[in-house]
């Protein structure tokens, strides 16, 4: 049965007198054409996609001369991380900069990895968005009973077909999610650059804060020994030499305090680079001391065009109002053109159909609805961020502007100060003073350094959050 299928139903035999031949039966060569130009039908367009996140056009902002060089725009994006070497500082590299530290960050953070996978997600998405539905392959064999106990057989191939706009729509509507994929990664960028600056500081101003008060240290061991000498010539009372040894141990364990606090604000630091600075790392840079005054409307302009999570949730807007158009065509019809062949015992049929999808009962409803509501989500989220991001401006150049007048009145103050304890310990010295006004003294003196450097501190945070506001980012923007 099986050679009489194969004979009668694949090949036709002809027989002559010189030669025997089996031939292909005419149908079958439409078949395989059918069955190629399905096949490539479903090849891949989604190489494009690679380029995609770089093909857009960034918002527009306001040029560089509105706003000063606090604030000025990102030269360049960071490239994917999956596209970036991994850099490993050299083993005997201990001492780092600020844009040294942030290049360890961004090439080692390992947030990238997630982020790297999400945009294969995305890719992925695309491929399943463009891809055809497979032809459907029908046979059959029948066994007529008669007088010749026959088989008749019949072989069909359906490929089912979408409108053009359905495939349209949903290529866009994937298209769309490497696009939030893209800005969730630069936002994460823009955070990242502002956590590592802050750690930086953080620590730099620790380092500052054990050195300020190692100088107190040394000052109150001197007054030690000024206070012993005035006691051993019976000019001051032995209290007196009791109350400096207090203030020193006091000076000493602010010394250990400020380290304790170092040590935290390094490992901070060191987990944002992913833990390649080595133990001993030290840092080259100092507090700025220099601080430029702002524009706090060019900063609300700029913050509303490019504040990462605003351009995250347009792009995530964008592809809810393109899977809405999906949905909105989702019902349409399909239609199934196909081909077949049908053997009987005495004839040889060929049939062509058509097929057509009746949307009687399902026209996608529920799925128009809950995309409609969606985009009403993402709409109510944008204007949330919005006020989110007036608020983080306001509060961080109204911070910032007070940090100023902080740095500019004790810096007037320091040189007085300084200039005070000096004379105040000569006075003491000769006699002219008692300890408790040195004490007073000396006690001034420090808390106007200390306050200094506890204004440039929070100047520089301040100042790193406006620039958080509007989207900074990239290892090579390092924040002066």
């Amino acid at each position: 049965m099986v050679r009489r299928f194969i004979r009668h139903f694949i090949f036709r035999y002809s027989r002559d007198e010189n030669s025997h031949r089996f031939r292909l039966r005419p149908f079958y060569g439409c078949l395989l054409i059918f069955i190629c130009v399905s096949g490539c039908a479903t090849t891949s367009k989604v190489s494009r996609q690679d380029t995609l996140g770089e093909q857009k056009d960034a918002e527009p902002g306001l040029p560089k001369t509105a706003i000063p060089e606090i604030v000025s725009s990102p030269q360049s994006q960071k490239p994917p991380a999956d596209k970036i070497p991994e850099r490993k500082p050299r083993q005997d590299q201990t001492s780092f900069s600020l844009s040294d530290v942030l290049e360890i960050a961004f090439e080692n953070n390992p947030t990238f990895a997630e982020f790297a996978a999400n945009r294969e997600f995305a890719r992925s998405a695309v491929l399943e968005a463009i891809a055809w539905h497979n032809p459907e392959l029908n046979t059959g064999l029948r066994y007529v009973s008669g007088n010749g106990n026959d088989v008749e057989y019949e072989l069909g191939l359906n490929q089912p077909f979408e409108l053009p706009v359905k495939r349209r729509t949903r290529r866009q509507a994937a298209e769309a999610i490497e696009e939030v994929t893209r800005r969730e990664e630069g936002s994460f960028q823009v955070l990242l650059r502002a956590e590592v600056i802050k750690a930086h500081s953080t620590v730099v101003y620790r380092q500052e804060t054990i050195s300020l008060t190692t100088q107190n240290f040394e000052l109150a061991g001197e007054i030690v020994k000024i206070v012993e000498g005035k006691v051993d010539a019976g000019s001051a009372r032995p209290i007196d030499v009791t109350r400096a040894k207090v203030e020193m141990l006091k000076a000493n364990k602010e010394i250990q305090s400020a380290q304790r606090l170092l040590n935290v604000a390094r490992t901070v630091l060191n987990a944002l680079t992913g833990r390649r600075l080595p133990s001993d790392f030290k840092l080259t840079d100092a507090l700025p001391t220099l601080f430029e005054p702002i524009e706090t409307e060019a900063i609300h302009v700029k913050a509303q065009a490019e504040h990462p999570e605003l351009q995250r949730l347009h792009a995530l807007k964008e592809q809810k109002r393109l899977e809405l158009e999906r949905e909105q065509v989702s019902w349409y019809p399909n239609f199934t053109p196909g081909i077949g062949f049908e053997q009987e015992e005495d004839a040889e049929n060929y049939i062509i159909s058509f097929g057509l999808e009746i949307p009687l009962w399902n026209k996608n409803k529920g799925g128009i609805a809950r995309a409609r509501a969606e985009l009403s989500q993402i709409d109510a989220q944008i204007f949330r961020a919005s006020q989110e991001v007036i608020r983080d401006v306001e509060t961080a150049t109204e911070g910032y502007s007070g940090a100023l007048e902080q740095i500019h009145a004790f810096d007037e103050l320091r040189s007085a100060a300084a200039e005070a304890l000096k004379s105040e310990t000569f006075l003491y010295d000769q006699g002219e003073v008692d300890f408790i006004s040195l004490l007073d003294v000396r006690r001034t003196a420090q808390e106007t350094e200390s306050e200094y450097l506890a204004a440039l501190y929070e100047a520089r945070l301040f100042q790193i959050e406006i620039e958080q506001t509007i989207g900074l980012t990239g290892a090579d923007q390092s924040s002066r």
